[in-house]
């Protein structure tokens, strides 16, 4: 495996598919003709996301949608359900080159605002969440992440009082700022169960008006600034990753940092992971837009394949970036 994952990356591509080259339609017609099974090679509407090239090596490769695209326009099911999975021969980055558009993304929207109906785990399904899945997801995502975050904060003397939680997941995250420095926390959420879930338990919080599913738009980015930004799992779902971390940047005050966490998960089949990081490389995006990049090591309870592979330590870190610089990004 080399350092920067790639190896990684594709030995779990390779397990259902082989690299299918430049020209995806030559691909798709061997395949048809040899009487292989035909994965899904759509054709790429977008150049690399984070340096612009259009020269890539495309994977055949289907996604595993867990919901029906029925409801869909076919345009947008196809984004959804069929992808041209690469890798950038410039830079090296994983991403899916046929991308909806923010057009679509819009579309999308007005169809299925809520990111509960695209999912299959029984607890976005219904409300109150079961005690028992509460209680887990604090055991293995929160317990050992907030014992860092408190550690880096008391290291770096840093009491941010006027916090955004971009994608929540519940209330515990919240809990700690609030306990810690108490906090003035806003949050934006893609599920209407998570939310239900942090109004019931902290109705103090407030909930802003906007969009963070592929494309961030809306009245929340005038909400700024903020001493900080915690960002749980939504830059892997970005359609154009620079233009999200410009506008994260855009919210912060001049000292502000940003705590990026649960962005490198590789999950090549899941039709919502637009991008595919490794941590190298959304390391070095991110610094495209932060002077400054810490580590945070080993934020979860247990090794996940979808992260451990990918990052440099094989656990699950988070990111602390800050002093945003001024200018457009690199």
């Amino acid at each position: 495996m080399t350092r920067d994952g790639v190896a990684a990356i594709e030995a779990q591509l390779k397990l259902t598919a082989k690299p299918s080259g430049d020209r995806l339609w030559l691909n798709r017609l061997s395949w048809r003709l040899r009487g292989r099974g035909l994965a899904h090679v759509a054709k790429p509407n977008a150049p690399c996301m984070a340096c612009g090239s259009d020269d890539a090596t495309f994977y055949a490769i289907a996604t595993s949608p867990d919901f029906s695209p029925g409801p869909f326009p076919r345009d947008i099911a196809r984004a959804i359900t069929e992808r041209a999975l690469g890798r950038c021969n410039a830079c090296g980055f994983f991403q899916d080159y046929h991308r909806l558009t923010p057009d679509q993304v819009a579309e999308y929207l007005t169809i299925c605002a809520d990111k509960d109906l695209t999912v299959s785990d029984e607890a976005f399904m219904q409300y109150p969440v079961p005690r028992d899945y509460l209680d887990n997801f604090e055991r293995v995502y929160v317990a050992k992440r907030i014992a860092n975050w408190r550690a880096y904060f008391e290291r770096a003397g840093r009491t941010p009082k006027r916090v955004l939680f971009i994608r929540p997941n519940f209330c515990f995250y919240i809990q700690l700022f609030r306990a810690m420095f108490e906090s003035d926390c806003s949050a934006i959420d893609i599920s209407d169960v998570s939310r239900r879930t942090i109004e019931d338990h902290m109705p103090e919080v407030r909930f802003l008006e906007g969009n963070i599913h592929a494309h961030f738009t809306g009245p929340f980015l005038e909400s700024g600034p903020y001493d900080a930004v915690v960002c749980f799992h939504t830059m892997l779902h970005c359609i154009d990753l620079h233009d999200c971390l410009t506008k994260i940047r855009g919210l912060l005050a001049p000292d502000g940092m940003l705590l990026l966490t649960h962005e490198v998960s590789v999950k090549p089949t899941n039709p919502f992971h637009v991008s595919c990081p490794t941590e190298p490389t959304l390391c070095r995006e991110v610094r495209k837009h932060f002077d400054a990049l810490e580590r945070l090591d080993d934020g979860d309870a247990e090794r996940s394949p979808h992260i451990s592979p990918y990052t440099l330590k094989g656990d699950t870190p988070d990111f602390v970036a800050t002093q945003p610089i001024d200018g457009p990004a690199s």
